[in-house]
């Protein structure tokens, strides 16, 4: 008999959805019910911490001295006996000398063979080594689970050794591999600089010798949208690394006859004149560029209200997804900026507010402009006050300044370093007031340019197209974000290309300067009292601090460095403000390659895209939406994927939610008819049965847990426990309360469908696969085919499924499999779709996914958790290294909180905290160690959920999340939209 070898899942994949063929011969009877496999016990997961090992403590000689500038280094080579010496790759090694003295020691990397070197030690000052000191090795496990080794070597004899000339330029090289092979690519760019410092140290005087860097920055990264942070910040500073040649004026050329790629035009006016409706704008887009980002608010409490949600859930939760090794504290630092923020807004008399944000796809270079239209004016004066104040208690040193712009007197109060920087207009006319704050002159310019040449955002035909669409102070409008073809323009433009390039360039130069420095006090254990310190020793080139003739960067041991063009990490300057009235010939050929991409890319992808918020205290909806497609659009293949079909409103129920209309002429038919085609050999193979919904259940059970685990996602005490024993995994799927439902339209095509199954189970997967019985719950028979190929055939996965009325179920999992019918049978089938489920919907999806966790404590909460455990591990480990270079280059971190933070962002860019909260602290053993997770030799695994960190708290606040995609009208005229929904407990 011929045998074909099919997937379980294809073969269940033929049952549920059924096939149309010839008549086939009358199967035999099933065979009698079989007993439900039993579940093997799931081994838990271990938490708690991996004590490392800590090896007997070993006397070694120094064999080799050399003393020069101002540094003695110290050479120790392999004993005869090396099988004494800890055991591990040594760059993932951390080195630790204790004692007064500053001393860095570090893996030679030359294997372990005697007398060849083992470790080099740098001591601060020309004063002779200690004799004997001690070098603490702390080598992290190999694999997880495993544990760490520490050992105490006693070096002995560094005075007496023998001079070695050329011994510092070994300890660099060594030290530029260990800084290079240690860190994450997602750590601080600081370890890249150093890495390529300290090898160019290695080869100076002898560079013929030495290796030609290998990192080479592609100049089309710059003007990516938007720019990859990894690997782009470590290449741009392993280039800054290496010497640079002093920079020259180039000279520049108009973008005329670049390619610049095309952004679709529209016929609005006929699109508006569809709708049947005049456009409803609100006041403040008459007053708001069209070429930016635009974000309205109809309740300022509102605007405060999203801003404090996105940090505090949404950038944790991005942090992780990106594996930063902090928080940016974007929306903190512009509220401190501008002196205003969202409970100032609240409480002020505005009747509404508009942000405008450009060049968005650089955060740190965005400007960011708040218009707030007035309607109680003393209460508006006395918020603006207050947020001067405040920002005056935080730095004394801002200032209040005016200049005239036109006709307007601007106010700018600021800081040197723009820290804080609002810039301050009013425009009164004779039905309103607008208030314009914005952290740049530029913001400002840009308003009062737009009014005065017809360039705003009310008079632009897409936004009045969506405002036809979504009238401005329609019931249940919170908030509106629009970014219109003007924007899209603005942004793939080469002259905001060639800005963003250049902004990315200047701030690697000052981040290179900072590096140096925190190099600097890593190496010597003080920090420089001047740039000159840095030039001195070697840690960057005097063209390194004046990378651009012209443009001076100052350094301040305390505050770090700071460019007139670009500012620093404190308060980057706007890229809006960095002039561009030409391309150089390599930008020129770097925008060719970029729209180039784009063309490829995106432009069949992006059209307008407007997105309405309604708030709730209890919850929210997000509705974006983009029109009208492109007759070239790739979007277009996914309309036509879904059909016309839609669902009917959101089923309740714990668990994770997938729904799919299924209509009639739907690609997405077509396509699964032909796998199962394919797969099955099956010639009439067809979904012809499928009513109009198909619900995709997986339940909320503990069981989702044991899945987590059991996949190998999780680390713990005994590693990421991959489950080896097949019947054990087998045993975790079968516990799944995965479920999947359909509505029936025809009921002879499915029992056509199941009698064509049986017979494909029952002739070609003989020995594979067997079809039995397997009883009946509430009248309803129950068929379960089972994998048999097992050692245990009792132990196969299974599919069990049930015909209740015009409803289709199958399930993995014999529980769920009845909670089910019983569902169905007590009144909540699917819905069949079309235009009656239209009406009941509320979104008038084609596709929805929802998300309902029961708890944080169990089931799917902590499944969640669990998983979001595998991105918090490479976070910790960057998030832990930043600290370090922290400690390492400027010593104890301040005792104050917000003391704490502004040296943080002021030196890194980022706050090192991780999304499961706890905190870092330097150890007595001279490892960074963190409160929750422990040091790399000693790592501790905290039980999941942990209580009172982010994700935990977001978990337990969340009530129910719904993604949903439906496109609407022609093809000539279509719209996509995506909905977020969102209801907390």
């Amino acid at each position: 008999m011929r045998h074909r070898f099919v997937p379980l899942a294809l073969t269940l994949s033929a049952g549920l959805f059924g096939c149309k063929s010839e008549p086939a011969p009358p199967p035999a009877e099933p065979k009698p019910a079989a007993a439900a496999p039993v579940d093997l016990p799931i081994p838990p997961r271990i938490t708690g911490t991996v004590e490392p090992d800590v090896l007997d403590e070993v006397t070694l000689p120094a064999d080799a001295v050399e003393v020069i500038d101002d540094a003695v280094y110290v050479r120790v080579p392999v004993p005869a006996d090396p099988a004494r010496l800890i055991v591990g790759p040594v760059t993932s090694a951390r080195l630790f000398v204790p004692g007064e003295r500053r001393a860095v020691a570090v893996p030679a990397s030359e294997g372990r063979v005697p007398d060849r070197p083992w470790l080099y030690v740098r001591f601060t000052s020309a004063a002779p080594a200690p004799d004997p000191f001690v070098v603490e090795w702390h080598q992290p496990a190999l694999l997880e689970g495993e544990p760490g080794r520490r050992q105490a070597m006693r070096i002995t004899g560094a005075p007496k050794a023998r001079p070695f000339e050329g011994l510092n330029r070994r300890f660099f090289r060594a030290a530029g591999r260990w800084f290079r092979e240690h860190a994450p690519v997602n750590a601080n760019s600081f370890w890249a600089y150093a890495a390529s410092r300290l090898g160019w140290l290695a080869a100076r005087g002898h560079e013929a010798e030495a290796p030609a860097p290998t990192v080479r920055v592609d100049p089309a990264m710059l003007m990516a949208v938007p720019p990859p942070r990894v690997p782009l910040e470590f290449d741009l500073q392993f280039e800054r690394g290496q010497p640079r040649a002093p920079a020259m004026d180039e000279e520049t050329q108009p973008p005329d006859g670049l390619p610049v790629p095309t952004v679709s035009a529209h016929p609005w006016d006929e699109l508006i004149a569809a709708t049947g409706r005049v456009p409803q704008i609100e006041p403040l887009s008459a007053y708001a560029p069209a070429d930016v980002l635009y974000l309205h608010f109809t309740r300022p409490a509102v605007a405060g209200a999203v801003f404090a949600a996105a940090a505090d859930w949404v950038a944790p939760i991005a942090q992780a997804l990106t594996l930063r090794p902090g928080d940016a504290d974007w929306f903190g630092r512009a509220a401190r900026q501008l002196a205003l923020d969202g409970a100032d807004l609240s409480k002020a008399g505005v009747a509404a507010v508009a942000v405008l944000v450009a060049d968005p796809a650089v955060p740190d270079a965005a400007e960011v402009t708040l218009l707030l239209q007035v309607a109680d004016a003393p209460a508006v004066e006395a918020a603006i006050a207050a947020g001067q104040a405040r920002a005056q208690a935080w730095r004394a040193d801002a200032k209040t300044t005016t200049y005239p712009l036109g006709d307007l007197e601007v106010q700018r109060f600021a800081t040197v370093d723009r820290a804080v920087s609002q810039h301050r207009a009013t425009l009164v006319s004779p039905t309103r007031t607008v208030i314009v704050l914005s952290n740049s002159r530029r913001g400002i310019e840009r308003v009062q340019a737009a009014r005065a040449d017809g360039q705003t955002l009310a008079l632009a035909d897409d936004f009045r197209g969506f405002r036809a669409h979504w009238p401005a102070g329609e019931a249940g409008e919170d908030g509106f974000a629009f970014f219109g073809r003007a924007a899209l323009t603005a942004l793939i433009s080469p002259q905001a290309r060639a800005r963003q390039s250049r902004f990315l360039n200047r701030r690697a130069d000052v981040r290179a300067l900072q590096n140096a420095a925190l190099l600097y006090g890593w190496l010597e254990g003080r920090r420089p009292a001047s740039a000159a310190d840095l030039v001195a020793k070697g840690l960057i080139d005097v063209a390194g601090i004046l990378p651009i003739p012209g443009k001076r960067m100052a350094f301040d041991p305390t505050q770090g460095a700071h460019a007139e063009d670009v500012g620093g990490p404190v308060a980057w300057t706007p890229a809006s403000e960095l002039p561009v009235d030409g391309l150089t010939e390599l930008e020129r050929g770097v925008y060719g390659r970029f729209a180039e991409s784009w063309r490829a890319e995106f432009e069949d992808v992006i059209e307008p895209i407007g997105v309405r918020l309604t708030w709730r205290p209890d919850g929210g909806r997000l509705v974006a939406r983009m029109m009208p497609l492109d007759r070239k659009s790739t979007w277009h293949i996914v309309a036509r994927l879904l059909g016309d079909a839609t669902l009917g409103p959101p089923t309740e129920g714990d668990g994770l939610r997938l729904q799919v209309a299924m209509a009639g002429d739907s690609d997405l038919r077509g396509a699964l008819d032909t796998i199962l085609r394919d797969q099955t050999g099956q010639r009439d193979v067809n979904l012809g049965f499928i009513g109009g919904t198909a619900e995709l259940v997986l339940g909320d059970h503990d069981s989702l847990w044991d899945a987590v685990v059991s996949i190998g996602e999780l680390p713990g005490v005994e590693g990421r426990r991959v489950y080896r024993d097949p019947d054990l995994r087998r045993s975790v799927i079968r516990r799944l309360p995965l479920t999947l439902t359909v509505a029936v339209r025809d009921p002879l095509a499915l029992n056509g469908a199941l009698l064509a199954l049986h017979t494909y189970v029952s002739s070609e997967l003989e020995g594979l696969a067997e079809w039995s019985a397997a009883g009946e719950h509430r009248g309803a028979e129950i068929t379960r085919v089972r994998e048999t190929i097992t050692e245990n055939p009792e132990a196969g996965i299974m599919v069990e499924f049930a015909q209740v009325g015009d409803t289709f179920i199958a399930s993995l999992n014999h529980q769920a499999l009845l909670h089910r019918i019983d569902e169905v049978l007590d009144g909540h089938p699917p819905a069949a779709g079309g235009a009656a489920a239209k009406k009941g919907a509320q979104d008038g999806a084609q596709a929805r996914f929802t998300l309902r966790p029961a708890s944080a404590k169990k089931g799917l909460g902590r499944a969640l958790l669990g998983l979001f455990e595998t991105f918090t591990v490479p976070t910790e480990q960057a998030a832990r290294l930043a600290s370090e270079v922290l400690y390492r280059g400027l010593g104890p971190a301040p005792v104050d909180a917000i003391a704490r933070r502004d040296r943080a962002l002021a030196w890194l860019g980022v706050r090192p905290v991780i999304p499961q909260g706890g905190t870092f602290s330097l150890l007595p053993d001279g490892q960074m160690g963190h409160s929750l997770y422990g040091t790399p030799d000693a790592p501790s695994w905290p039980d999941v959920p942990i209580q009172g960190a982010p994700m935990t708290r977001l978990i337990e606040a969340l009530g129910s999340l719904s993604l949903s995609l439906h496109f609407e009208g022609p093809e000539a005229a279509r719209a996509m939209e995506l909905g977020l929904t969102w209801q907390t407990r």
